[in-house]
């Protein structure tokens, strides 16, 4: 299971770029995945733990193609069909 911790509005950074962000983590075991190595320590234990954790931080830019570059940001185009009245 992916825990998504958090989702940041879209923001316009200084230059104009709209962008936003999230962040996530899950944890998996490498067993599952045939990861099955190990080796006994002296001291007690093993090497390599069964769990492994995943972090994501992601920041994510809009890109809109028909912006020239480091021209300013168009608005959005309403995508509503043309006759469709709803």
């Amino acid at each position: 299971m992916l825990d998504v911790e958090e989702v940041t509005p879209e923001v316009k950074d200084p230059w104009g770029n709209v962008k936003a962000g999230a962040a996530a983590k899950t944890k998996i075991n490498r067993k599952d995945f045939g990861l099955n190595w190990n080796m006994a320590l002296e001291a007690g234990g093993f090497l390599v733990g069964d769990e492994a954790k995943i972090v994501i931080e992601l920041e994510a830019v809009r890109d809109d193609p028909l912006r020239e570059p480091g021209g300013p940001l168009r608005e959005p185009q309403d995508r509503t069909p043309s006759g469709d009245a709803s």
